[in-house]
């Protein structure tokens, strides 16, 4: 009963004045093994204190401005962009911290995107069925030649206008955009380049040609072509029709050891002349771990095929891809 009386008295002597009221206790620090409850307000982060006294709202650190946020490729394709953003119009040499080598911006032409549909480059081709027969060529073409170490790879063709060129770049682009490749393009025609006028280059610039004439460092002649980060080109440089010379040189065969050499994880894809009447195709067979065949359908004889697999004996021959025939 004391203790009653006791708290009775103390409470008449706060309520008179004569003794002050205790100070209500503060809630408990959040223990960092006490489990959060979702109505727990005491773990949230009330962001910085303004002079006013307010609490101001702050966007949670690390999250990303979603206005900001690049859309990529069209759907189904994939595009690991470059660091350094390729402009239309641009020049000069830039430092590409992917492929660790310098490569040169050059100008395209206008409306390029539709020029590249026109002239059937997979990366803007609206038929996903032509989309699906690069990949299928890209991944048989890997299969064969990537745990034997075969990434110098030169495609040709029977007669001339059977779509080696065009089958050389999409291959090219579609292994670049394989998840673990890069690929480097190479045009080897040098009678006729064809590569520069199909990926919509407007500006002439050095190339292969001027590469075993003088004295030119390999740097000099890496192209960004603007169609994604893994994929950089080497032109031709100006027409000649001594062609087969400059292959018989031997800074050819050094020029494709050195690729091999410095380049050991990415491919490299030469689009040579044609192989029948030519000799400036064996001459690049020679060169290069593998050839990749190309004959369109109901044109190319068997006797000329036959023909040229007899001159190709004792080369690698990853494929034969067939051009032009009946839709499965």
């Amino acid at each position: 009963m004391s203790k009653i009386a006791n708290a009775l008295e103390r409470a008449k002597r706060m309520r008179n004045g004569q003794e002050p009221a205790p100070a209500e206790p503060r809630p408990a620090a959040p223990s960092p093994s006490e489990p959060r409850r979702p109505d727990d307000r005491r773990h949230a982060d009330q962001g910085p204190q303004d002079p006013n006294g307010e609490r101001r709202r702050t966007r949670p650190s690390g999250g990303a401005d979603r206005r900001r946020v690049d859309i990529g490729p069209p759907p189904g394709l994939l595009d690991r962009r470059s660091p350094v953003p390729v402009q239309g119009n641009a020049r000069g040499s830039v430092t590409d911290a992917l492929l660790e080598t310098r490569c040169r911006l050059i100008s395209f032409v206008k409306d390029r995107p539709a020029h590249l549909e026109r002239n059937k480059v997979v990366t803007f081709c609206p038929d996903h069925r032509a989309i699906d027969a690069c990949n299928f060529i890209r991944t048989r073409v890997l299969e064969q030649t990537r745990e034997k170490k075969l990434n110098t790879l030169l495609v040709t063709s029977v007669n001339p206008g059977e779509g080696k060129t065009l089958t050389a770049i999409n291959l090219a682009l579609s292994i670049s955009r394989e998840a673990k490749q890069t690929a480097l393009l190479v045009e080897a025609n040098l009678r006729r380049p064809a590569v520069s006028e199909r990926l919509g280059l407007s500006s002439a610039c050095e190339g292969l040609t001027e590469y075993l004439f003088h004295d030119l460092d390999l740097s000099d002649l890496l192209i960004n072509p603007g169609l994604g980060s893994m994929l950089r080109v080497i032109l031709a440089g100006a027409p000649t029709s001594g062609s087969t010379d400059l292959f018989s040189l031997p800074k050819m065969q050094l020029l494709v050891r050195e690729l091999k050499a410095r380049y050991d994880d990415r491919y490299i894809i030469f689009d040579g002349p044609h192989l029948k009447g030519m000799p400036d195709a064996h001459i690049l067979a020679s060169y290069v771990d593998g050839v990749i065949l190309v004959m369109e359908a109901r044109r190319t004889s068997r006797y000329d095929l036959a023909h040229v697999l007899e001159s190709l004996r004792g080369k690698t021959i990853v494929g034969i891809i067939m051009n032009r025939g009946p839709q499965l």
